[in-house]
């Protein structure tokens, strides 16, 4: 729970929080209707989450998009500049 509780405090992400926080909630005996009330979010979003934190842990809840790939290298586009 205290890692949970770090990664909540240190992640610059609202939607990795967001995940984090439901699944703290979740541990700490919230229902499933009242997380879906306080964070407006729904029962497959919290199951989602605990399942990817209960499978992965901390690293489960974080975001794994990096952004897509340059179509042009850097010389390609001083070219066309």
């Amino acid at each position: 729970m205290r890692s949970l509780s770090e990664f909540i405090e240190n992640s610059q992400d609202k939607r990795e929080v967001q995940r984090a926080l439901a699944v703290k909630m979740l541990l700490e005996g919230y229902t499933h209707v009242a997380i879906q009330s306080i964070l407006d979010v729904s029962s497959g979003f919290i199951s989602k989450w605990k399942k990817a934190f209960f499978t992965f842990g901390v690293e489960g809840l974080k975001l794994r998009y990096k952004g897509s790939q340059e179509f042009l290298n850097p010389q390609q586009r001083a070219v066309l500049g």
